[in-house]
């Protein structure tokens, strides 16, 4: 359900730390359901679901994303891998453990509520389809002044697991245009065929303004 959130707000794409980001964010905001219907997180996932618990947000190393490879919980522990869309279920836990410590981890964190406020704007204003971990810091310490207790704890949770004040993700570069005559592809239908086809016109060949098969 919170995936679906995840993917018609901020659409992180499901590779690397993009992916990782989603899941962690999915991950979040179902440790928010949980708090709202049963009154308390219990920081695993999938503790309800399953025999054990897939992922523990307040110890990261607690379980193993690979045979003998703990989840990581800090940046210098991030599992470099060609599996699993480039370790989005593992990483997931270092942006899940920054969470865990500011809404209850720390002993002066700010809890769940104003967390929730703050990963939420985060998702829904600032992330986009490529954003990395630091652009997960940089909008997370965005929604109180710089001064404000919920900035100064989020930026102790992202500096706990190794995740560093720094510049933001450049947009991709625009896409260079290719001059040249126009081409068309166009699909219509032939209603003595009763069929469909696909049609073009390359202004560059000579083609009539109706195109041809």
């Amino acid at each position: 359900m919170t995936h679906g959130v995840t993917e018609k707000t901020a659409g992180l794409v499901y590779q690397d730390q993009p992916g990782a980001l989603n899941e962690a964010m999915s991950d979040i905001f179902g440790e928010n359901v949980e708090f709202f219907t049963f009154g308390g997180p219990d920081w695993h996932k999938g503790v309800r679901l399953l025999e054990r618990p897939l992922q523990n947000y307040a110890n990261c190393r607690a379980v193993e994303y690979l045979p003998g490879v703990p989840h990581p919980q800090r940046m210098s522990e991030f599992v470099r891998t060609g599996e699993d869309n480039g370790g989005v279920h593992g990483n997931s836990c270092l942006i899940n453990h920054a969470y865990y410590l500011l809404a209850a981890g720390f002993p002066n964190s700010i809890g769940i509520r104003d967390a929730k406020r703050i990963f939420y704007r985060a998702l829904t204003r600032y992330l986009l389809r490529n954003s990395q971990f630091v652009d997960a810091r940089l909008a997370a310490t965005d929604l109180c002044s710089p001064a404000s207790t919920q900035a100064q704890r989020t930026a102790e949770a992202f500096d706990a697991v190794e995740i560093f004040d720094g510049e933001t993700t450049p947009p991709p570069p625009p896409f260079p245009p290719v001059p040249g005559p126009d081409a068309l592809r166009f699909v219509f239908y032939d209603a003595g065929q009763d069929e469909f086809f696909l049609g073009r016109r390359e202004a560059g060949l000579g083609d009539p303004h109706p195109g041809c098969n």
